[in-house]
């Protein structure tokens, strides 16, 4: 079959995946397999470029891409929420203090979702979330678990229970049991 010169003429039915040999670059022709794909419930199609010899499935490759959008969006929380847009460190060798920062930014992350995750959390967003009315991507919910999280730090009627929970959540890991074990919803 020939692929159609733009992307937007090749459709694809909710939850199906199509994979296309093309020809990339207009004098290289570089051989390349093109995978479209429409998630069910989602409103804009996947476009994803892989090498011709790649071994893995088209659905392994969907699946693995849709696991890099949920990284990505970790990353967006780091700068939104944390304040890490920006972030520059000086220095003779920044390296050995930008690993430190970059861990204890880490460790503040976990935290902050094990406490959007954990049974107090319900409570937390019943307090101060106002549902959408209708849902979207099968929720009326409009925190997500970081935003949930990072709340009760800085709610006075919350705040000394957030504090005991990450002591839980420590123990929790110094232990060995991780901190999925603490969460409702890991």
């Amino acid at each position: 079959m020939e692929v159609p010169k733009t992307l937007g003429r090749l459709r694809v039915k909710p939850g199906e995946m199509k994979r296309y040999t093309v020809l990339y670059h207009s004098t290289k022709k570089e051989p390349l397999d093109l995978i479209v794909f429409l998630g069910k419930g989602d409103k804009e199609t996947w476009y994803l470029l892989v090498p011709r010899d790649t071994p893995m499935t088209t659905k392994e490759i969907v699946d693995l891409y849709a696991r890099r959008m949920s990284i990505e969006q970790g990353f967006r929380d780091w700068k939104t929420h944390l304040g890490v847009r920006g972030m520059v460190c000086k220095g003779d060798d920044p390296a050995p203090r930008l690993t430190r920062l970059l861990t204890a930014f880490s460790l503040t992350y976990l935290f902050c979702l094990a406490l959007g995750a954990s049974a107090n959390s319900e409570a937390v967003r019943a307090f101060v979330e106002i549902p959408r009315r209708t849902p979207r991507h099968g929720t009326t919910r409009t925190l997500s678990s970081l935003s949930i999280g990072i709340l009760p730090l800085s709610l006075p009627k919350c705040a000394a229970q957030a504090l005991l929970e990450i002591f839980t959540i420590i123990g929790s890991i110094a232990s060995g049991k991780g901190v999925v074990s603490y969460c409702l919803s890991p």
